[in-house]
């Protein structure tokens, strides 16, 4: 991308998916959608930013320092997943694409972001709800079983039913 003469721009600008380029831990550029994102005003809003504010890395190690580490030799894209604050402390969790490149005609880290902050919260959620789940099932009282409905084989049995019917819960299974 060359800011100076509008080569490759153009793709970004219009780009569905926020994108920043990183040179000397400060964003240079900033597409609509990494704006939306982050919560900015404008572009204009992240241009010159320090991306340290941006994102909160655990273990304080700058993103593109990161990018740099893991980018393999030949120039593939690193993707792992950071945690950013946008203009009103709003934490998101994103994934984060990576790659070391020619921006202006000199070195600089592009990002490419996804912002899965709804998806790991569902996640979190069902988590919680099968863990409540697999805690009713284990202490209940009366005997459960869950049955394939085609086969009607045994899929789990609780400690209740195996005790009921003076077998192992393993024997249980497959029946």
């Amino acid at each position: 991308i060359d800011a100076r003469t509008g080569n490759g721009t153009r793709l970004t600008e219009r780009a569905p998916v926020p994108i920043l380029v990183v040179r000397d831990e400060e964003i240079q550029y900033a597409n609509d959608a990494a704006a939306t994102l982050f919560r900015a005003a404008s572009t204009d809003d992240l241009t010159g930013t320090d991306i340290s504010t941006a994102f909160r890395n655990p273990d304080g190690q700058s993103i593109p320092s990161r990018i740099g580490q893991e980018t393999s030799e030949n120039g593939e894209a690193t993707v792992f997943e950071e945690r950013l604050v946008d203009f009103d402390r709003t934490e998101h969790t994103v994934f984060v694409s990576g790659w070391r490149a020619t921006y202006d005609g000199t070195p600089a880290t592009f990002l490419v972001l996804q912002d899965v902050t709804e998806q790991r919260t569902m996640q979190r959620e069902l988590e919680q709800t099968r863990q409540r789940l697999e805690t009713a099932f284990e202490s209940s009282n009366d005997a459960i079983f869950l049955i394939d409905p085609d086969s009607e084989e045994i899929l789990e049995a609780n400690a209740q039913a195996a005790e009921m019917l003076r077998y192992d819960r393993d024997e249980l299974v497959g029946m």
